[in-house]
């Protein structure tokens, strides 16, 4: 038993216990005869289709002979995950492979440990009409506990679910399953760059029966979604896979091991010098400034480290655009963007993290960071100092980046510029009253909001307040005010710094610049404004991001203390469509309706799977990739 599994003939180490195809303990789909009688080469009780079918699996015709990753993951976007009913591993392959002449690529067993019975690159049988686009998954479990009461002779849990409308009664998951599947679910995310996401309705609540146009749809879906003849996966619940691959939580500049959280009570106490550090020491703060003697509005705090320091993903998310190019007139202008999903509240809420002013890196394999060595297609677009648009997963705790400067060159020290940022406001909703809302100024980019003015802006040398904000001003503040701790906890909503546009007439318009000559003016956005703007519309597009510029930011050390809250409140609860079994539910059996995949082949195949000749040959390739057959 290794940890790695199979695609496109190259293995990769999930750090879980996995069997696979090639393994003398494993299972395989490739075997063209059934593997409890080698003299009998097909199913006994074949599916439609498969009678007289040797080959329990087929080639993916929009790979064509192609069988690169690159290539599998522009045709892969979807995993199906399957209740079998079966014991175990063992039972599910008989069922599968000898009994229907049937195939899946995984088979998570009872124990947690991971079967594989085909490479990736190939196409199995399990779901019709997905086939193509997917990769199957089978998680042992008998099912129905109406049916079979008592099958499990150690302890396994009850409990009910309602899907396609109707009440089942179900035997649920064992956390070693939930713990195999987090580790394959996080590969197949980062390998095929399968969202981490099942479907929702427009109203942001888990949808448990079947979509109208499944194949379309992109991430981890049930049986249940692609066809009402099935009620699998049954109890299985997908926000908590989801939370507890993106729940890890530790700090950019705090080295853990990748996908590992740092526990809630150590996270607390190492929030202090970061909080100590973005305010004492460094020369620019959170919500305002540091242009010039202004009040710009600032989205993020700035961390000083040493030069070349590793730069952390404190949150599991999607890195969606970055730029490592060579220094420009106020430091560094490289940053990474990660985007990230917050499943809470009944529905998901999406929000980015930024690391800016890092360093350039060696763009050479093997001596860059892993994403960009994950990525080389990328590294043209990177080298030539151009914004690379991707779509990498990137884990807690894994390098961004490094420190690199920022400043104009008579002040220039090593630091990041760290934010979050959401374009819409999601901590009233999850936890109302913990931060303090605050509307900016509309369509400027300087604070004009007596919340934060008040706050800053005060008295000096029996001058009164002036409505400025002077970096002398700004300094005290952060250094000794105890209000300082107040801006720890609010949401800002602002024109975000990093946009185009405009900059001329604000500066010229603002009292902190009106003062200049118009050509020092523009050489002030040539040299240190436009170099730092990466917020294009193209940008925009790719992330999600809105192309106005409008966001809410957070303090970002709060956020992750607070964000850390939530997902551990939300760890606890399960989700809304599985609840807690009661005496009497066992009558709600809805078995004679709706078949698991070892009592029923009905769904597994179709058409495309089955003929491919002329049928496939009528079809175009864009027919195939959105939705055949519908």
């Amino acid at each position: 038993m290794g940890s790695e599994i199979i695609i496109s003939g190259q293995r990769f180490d999930i750090g879980h216990p996995v069997v696979t195809f090639e393994d003398t303990r494993g299972y395989s789909a490739y075997l063209q005869h059934r593997s409890d009688d080698p003299r009998q080469i097909y199913p006994e009780f074949p599916a439609p289709g498969m009678a007289g079918q040797a080959l329990r699996y087929r080639s993916r015709r929009l790979l064509g002979k192609e069988r690169a990753l690159s290539a599998l993951r522009q045709v892969v976007r979807q995993v199906v995950v399957h209740l079998d009913g079966c014991r175990d591993a063992r039972m599910c392959f008989d069922v599968l492979h000898n009994q229907h002449g049937l195939s899946v690529h995984f088979m998570v067993d009872n124990d947690g440990t991971i079967y594989q019975t085909l490479d990736l690159v190939e196409c199995a049988f399990h779901a019709a009409g997905v086939n193509e686009v997917s990769i199957g998954i089978e998680l042992q479990n008998r099912g129905d506990a109406a049916r079979f009461p008592g099958f499990y002779r150690e302890p396994r849990g009850i409990v009910t679910c309602r899907v396609h409308d109707q009440l089942f009664l179900a035997y649920d998951f064992t956390d070693a399953q939930y713990q195999g599947m987090i580790a394959l679910s996080r590969a197949l995310a980062r390998l095929l760059q399968v969202p981490l996401t099942s479907p929702r309705s427009s109203g942001q609540a888990l949808i448990w029966t079947t979509l109208d146009t499944p194949r379309r749809f992109e991430g981890f879906l049930g049986h249940y979604h692609i066809t009402k003849e099935k009620w699998d996966p049954g109890p299985w619940d997908f926000q908590r896979l989801f939370r507890s691959i993106g729940s890890r939580t530790t700090f950019p500049m705090t080295a853990v091991r990748v996908g590992v959280s740092v526990p809630k009570k150590k996270l607390a106490e190492v929030a202090e010098p970061y909080y100590e550090s973005s305010e004492q020491v460094a020369t620019a703060h959170f919500p305002v400034g540091p242009l010039g003697e202004s009040r710009l509005w600032h989205g993020g705090v700035h961390l000083p480290a040493d030069e070349g320091s590793p730069v952390y993903a404190p949150i599991t998310g999607t890195l969606v655009a970055a730029r490592l190019s060579d220094a420009c007139a106020v430091g560094s202008c490289n940053f990474v963007l990660l985007r990230h999903r917050l499943d809470a509240g009944a529905r998901s809420w999406v929000f980015y993290s930024l690391y800016y002013h890092l360093r350039p890196e060696v763009l050479e394999p093997g001596r860059s960071v892993p994403w960009v060595d994950r990525n080389a297609r990328a590294v043209p677009i990177l080298q030539q100092g151009r914004v690379a648009l991707l779509n990498e997963l990137i884990e807690a705790g894994e390098p961004l980046g490094h420190v690199g400067l920022a400043g104009p060159d008579e002040a220039r020290s090593a630091q990041i510029h760290f934010a979050i940022f959401a374009e819409e406001e999601f901590g009233e909703a999850l936890d109302p009253g913990f931060w303090e809302v605050i509307e900016g100024t509309p369509s400027s980019r300087f604070c004009r909001n007596k919340p934060i003015l008040d706050r800053i802006d005060q008295p000096f040398a029996g001058e009164p307040r002036d409505g400025l904000l002077s970096r002398r001003e700004i300094r005290q503040f952060f250094s000794s005010n105890p209000r300082r701790e107040e801006l720890r906890k609010v949401a800002i909503r602002y024109r975000s710094e990093w946009t185009p546009g405009d900059w001329e007439t604000e500066l010229s318009t603002a009292p902190e610049f009106a003062e200049l000559p118009a050509d020092e003016r523009r050489r002030l956005i040539k040299d240190q404004v436009e170099p730092t703007l990466w917020w294009t519309r193209a940008v925009a597009e790719h992330a999600g991001l809105p192309p106005n510029g409008f966001v809410y930011a957070y303090h970002p050390i709060t956020f992750v203390l607070w964000y850390n809250e939530v997902v551990e409140r939300e760890a606890a609860q399960r989700a809304a469509g599985i609840g807690v079994a009661e005496p009497g539910q066992g009558d709600y059996s809805q078995s004679a309706r709706f078949k698991l995949d070892s009592e029923s082949t009905l769904a597994m195949t179709d058409e495309e799977d089955l003929k491919g000749g002329e049928t496939i040959q009528r079809l175009q390739l864009e027919d195939l990739i959105r939705g055949y057959p519908e």
